[in-house]
């Protein structure tokens, strides 16, 4: 058992949890006492201190594709060259906006299959802003960058042919663009947004291997 933190009454039934996992002989390694409410507007000692515009939430502003091309794209890769190198690379930078396209993808998917509910929820996601035509050919253009990028890491990076790699992908990512693009039921849109999730994480493998050839 590891790191137990008890703060308040409203936790006693902890040390009854870590009896039970002793009598059962289950592992325990970590116990919680902060709270993470999924509704920040359920929760008024929230807003008392921050006011009704608090927290500010990207995607019903339309923000979250930015925000996950910035954070999961730019920030991620850079931040963690910078981490090892200490240098802010402008190569990194180049090589975040695949990353980045790819990880936004994975929304755009999420956002293309959500469109109508979210639209009846009110939920502005950037999708629903743009209309589905328009979300379906943010998943293209997203797929273009993270695939044109190639070339450039060729020419300007100067990095070996290798970093092609990532084309291998491509057929995947055809196959994928056909079912967001002509699809509108929720298994074969969940199947694409699981399908992005793999294909970001594959060419970001070939890319790197390709890169430090």
């Amino acid at each position: 058992m590891t790191a137990i933190l008890v703060a308040t009454e409203e936790f006693a039934w902890i040390p009854e949890m870590m009896e039970h996992s002793l009598e059962a002989g289950v592992p325990l390694d970590f116990i919680s006492t902060h709270v993470y409410p999924n509704n920040f507007y359920d929760h008024p000692e929230y807003m008392d201190a921050h006011g009704d515009e608090w927290p500010w939430p990207f995607g019903y502003k339309g923000l979250g594709d930015p925000a996950v091309f910035l954070f999961f794209g730019v920030i991620a890769v850079v931040g963690t060259t910078y981490v090892q190198t200490l240098v802010v690379s402008a190569q990194a930078l180049l090589a975040s906006l695949s990353v980045g396209a790819l990880a936004t993808a994975i929304l755009v998917v999420n956002n293309v299959r959500d469109i109508d509910t979210d639209r009846s929820a009110g939920k502005r996601t950037l999708a629903v802003r743009l209309g589905r035509d328009g979300a379906r050919a943010e998943y293209a253009g997203l797929l273009l960058l993270a695939y044109g990028m190639l070339p450039v890491f060729w020419l300007a990076c100067d990095r070996s042919v290798l970093v092609f790699l990532p084309l291998a992908t491509l057929p995947r990512a055809l196959s994928l663009l056909r079912v967001v693009r002509t699809d509108t039921a929720g298994p074969p849109l969940n199947a694409a947004l699981a399908g992005t999730a793999q294909l970001t994480l594959i060419f970001s493998l070939l890319l790197a291997l390709g890169w430090l050839a």
